[in-house]
């Protein structure tokens, strides 16, 4: 601002700052800057004069041009000047500039009356440039003119928005004051990413290369004369492009083939030079996806479909700056087999019959042919019957001889092996049948040893030439049984393996299916063994020679003789001579014998003429038993002897529940569940009953236990119940120190109940005699883990410690 010393002076300040709130804005100049009127005063040495001269004048405007004739530039020499009308030749002018609310300002000329001055900027940034007119009277006026000052003028070749392209080069250069030091920088995205395009020098001009396309900041750092300052240039490098479409073709040029190399290629448009491509396939909202080509700059690349159907194909489009935008384009993907709609039959005959000759010829659209196989199928009676017609690959057609008759359905599988697909498709032909006649099935012999042959023929008339015969061996009822022979052949030669009574059967079948079934029965005999079996406890026996078939001893042909001796022949005798009868009676009492081992043997005269001879021993002792525990022996070990060898019970695992509910299930008589179990009473609870024992009465008995209030819970799965039941009924029952003891006193039958008796504190047990004879060390019995035969012995107690063996029949 000015500044007076005189008193008239400063009244004259104080009455213009007066006058200044009542005096208008002058109007804006039409050159140069506009001014801001912000003062005005009468004569600074004669407030009260009452005859002012006139003075009128204006400044209108104020120019500023750095040393190039731009705009002003920091630490330039900068001409400023001011245009004024009016009288204004006695005019003064002062020039001050300012900054920020006179923040930062400073005088550029003391009051002279040149109406231009030099100036140097010391500041960049929006300035006031404020001057003070005084007239001749020392009136003050003063003008605002707002001025920018640049660090410099930067300018970019092209503008400040520019195409893309990789590589490209752009010219930057910057107006400043001589000698000025410009540092080139770039930004973008708030400094997220920068870099230096020049360091700083003398040079006002530059290349940079844009790392992508993006809206950048360009900035000079410019030093001049101590002075410093940043001026920026915001420039926009545009990278503008679309995907318009994609094209999608198999190997054939057609649509997208499951399996098939399909070329997949984008149409783009715009600035697309500089964009990368990712490929995706997904179908059914992403349940199913996978990455065709990672990201590269090829628009185009192959894909083998995994999938047929609707697929999505989407591709990721990355331009020069990362910026991700995606495409999705539907594609149809085919299979490679189609439209199987019929199966032409065609035959040179107007009445198809068999013997005739049909082609067969599927229609059927096929893309590709590679691996492409077929199989050609027969069907009658809804699949009771079929058979495979011809299969193989490149059978596209094929001819059938005719072999079956009646309503045939034909079936065609078109397997395409390279992409797991099948087509299927049928039709219905009917075929003529032949006329025969089943006549008989004979046999060369029907009494034959194992291995020894005999032929067997099926005798049929008419037309056999499509005939089918299977024939079929079955024994004891179908318990065994097996196809000895199926095919086109009416004859068999057949050997059976075993002695047994077999049934062969020969079904035949024409053409049409129908079959027709005739019989005839086959023995084979071999004198394996004799068997002695006693129904009254051992005290006597029935004796015969097995031959494995009755057939045989009906036959007349053979002679059987029996005798009985100790095993030393000490003492023997005969007790039937040679006859065809098969079977004698070996009562030991009634011929004053003693207990003890005897061999009893069947001599038998062959057919042949030969002898042969063979024996089995048994062991005869009066304490023997018809019953076990009220129950008949024979039928108790019969039931168990039919379950010896076919795991009924036998691998059973123990159960430690201690209910019925859990221990009563062999294997082969489960739960309703499944669940198998047994503890050693339930075992033995499971075969007594099953022969008729009556179970339910031993689980009422309490008695004989070592405690006093009775051998407490379980039923009759608890075995201190089956002891205290049989000492109640009054059986026969005998007690020994030890097992050995047991075997050594020759009283033990198969099928005796052992009962390992304890004082209480050690687990009791129970179980069957299982020996051949009262010596043998062999019980069956359930332990843990599981049900067994083997040697006689208390599972908890194997010292037998505190325990007796009791012998219950």
């Amino acid at each position: 601002m000015h500044f007076f010393r005189s008193k008239a002076v400063r009244v004259a300040f104080f009455f213009f700052y007066f006058c200044l709130a009542v005096t208008p804005c002058f109007g804006l100049s039409e050159a140069g800057l506009s001014p801001s009127q912000i003062e005005d005063s009468t004569r600074a040495d004669d407030l009260s004069a009452t005859s002012p001269v006139s003075e009128d004048y204006s400044v209108d405007g104020l120019s500023a041009k750095a040393s190039d004739g731009g705009s002003p530039l920091l630490g330039d020499r900068c001409s400023l000047g001011l245009t004024a009308s009016g009288n204004s030749g006695s005019v003064r002018y002062k020039f001050v500039w300012e900054q920020g609310g006179w923040s930062r300002w400073g005088t550029i000329r003391q009051l002279g009356p040149e109406a231009s001055c030099d100036w140097v900027p010391e500041v960049a940034g929006d300035v006031n440039i404020l001057v003070d007119a005084v007239d001749s009277a020392g009136n003050v006026r003063t003008w605002r003119f707002p001025v920018r000052v640049d660090a410099c003028r930067l300018s970019v070749s092209g503008g400040d928005t520019l195409e893309w392209s990789g590589g490209m080069k752009v010219n930057i250069s910057a107006a400043a004051a001589p000698g000025a030091k410009i540092k080139f920088l770039w930004e973008r995205g708030s400094w997220s990413k920068w870099g230096v395009i020049q360091a700083a020098s003398e040079s006002a001009a530059c290349t940079w290369t844009p790392p992508s396309s993006g809206s950048y900041t360009l900035y000079a750092d410019v030093t001049v004369g101590g002075l410093t300052s940043t001026s920026r240039l915001p420039v926009r490098i545009s990278e503008d492009y679309s995907v318009d479409g994609l094209s999608a073709k198999a190997s054939d040029g057609g649509s997208p083939l499951l399996g098939d190399r399909c070329s997949l290629g984008l149409t783009a448009s715009g600035n697309s030079g500089s964009v990368r491509y990712k490929f995706v396939w997904e179908q059914g909202g992403w349940s199913r996806w996978g990455t065709i080509r990672q990201l590269g700059p090829e628009a185009s690349c192959d894909w083998v479909p995994e999938v047929a159907g609707d697929v999505n194909i989407l591709v990721d489009a990355v331009d020069s700056a990362g910026n991700v935008r995606t495409w999705r384009f539907p594609v149809r993907v085919e299979r490679n087999l189609s439209n199987f709609t019929s199966i032409d039959l065609k035959s040179d005959s107007s009445n198809l019959c068999v013997g005739d000759t049909l082609s067969i010829t599927p229609r059927i659209t096929i893309r590709k042919n590679n691996q492409i196989s077929y199989k050609y199928v027969w069907m009658r009676n809804n699949w009771a019957e079929w058979g495979v017609i011809d299969s193989g690959r490149g059978k596209s057609s094929i001819d059938w001889r005719v072999d079956k008759s009646g309503a045939v359905t034909v079936f065609v599988d078109v397997i395409d092996e390279a992409n797991d697909q099948t087509m299927t498709s049928k039709t219905e032909c009917s075929i003529g049948s032949e006329k025969w006649n089943y006549e008989s099935l004979s046999s060369s012999a029907t009494l034959v040893r194992p291995n020894e042959s005999t032929e067997i023929d099926a005798r049929c008339s008419g037309d056999t030439n499509y005939l089918q015969y299977k024939f079929v061996w079955n024994k004891n009822n179908w318990a065994d049984w097996g196809v000895a022979q199926q095919g086109t052949s009416s004859h068999l030669q057949w050997d059976p393996k075993d002695a047994g009574d077999y049934e062969l059967i020969c079904d035949v079948s024409g053409s049409d299916g129908v079959v027709q079934t005739k019989r005839t029965i086959i023995s084979c005999w071999d004198f394996s063994r004799i068997t002695a079996i006693s129904t009254d406890g051992n005290n006597s026996w029935g004796v015969r020679a097995d031959l494995g078939t009755l057939a045989a001893e009906k036959s007349g042909q053979f002679q059987f003789k029996f005798v009985w001796a100790k095993s030393d022949w000490s003492k023997w005798g005969v007790l039937k001579e040679f006859s065809s009868v098969n079977d004698a009676y070996f009562n030991p009492s009634a011929l004053g014998l003693q207990d003890g081992y005897y061999d009893l043997y069947c001599d038998v005269l062959l057919p042949d003429g030969t002898l042969q001879s063979k024996s089995t021993q048994i062991y005869y002792s009066p304490f023997g038993s018809s019953t076990v525990l009220g129950v008949s022996r024979i039928g108790l070990v019969t039931w168990l002897t039919s379950h010896q060898f076919d795991g009924y019970y036998l691998g059973t695992r123990y159960s430690g529940g201690f209910s019925y509910d859990s221990c009563l299930y062999p294997k082969g008589a489960p739960r309703w569940d499944g669940y198998t179990g047994m503890n050693c009473t339930g075992f033995v609870a499971h075969a007594y009953a099953a022969v008729g024992g009556d179970v339910n009465r031993i689980a009422q008995n309490n008695n004989h236990s070592p405690w006093a209030g009775g051998p407490g819970g379980g039923g009759y799965i608890n075995a201190w119940r089956w002891y205290g039941y049989a000492r109640d009924l009054g059986c026969k029952m005998y007690e020994f120190r030890t097992v050995q003891d047991m075997l050594n006193s020759g009283y033990a039958q198969k099928g005796d109940i052992i009962f390992f008796k304890t004082d209480g504190s050690i687990d009791c047990h129970i179980g069957f005699f299982w020996g051949d004879n009262p010596h043998d060390n062999e019980m069956w019995h359930q332990i843990l883990p599981g049900n067994l035969i083997g040697p006689c012995f208390n599972n908890a107690n194997k010292g037998e410690v505190r325990q007796s063996v009791v012998l219950i029949k």
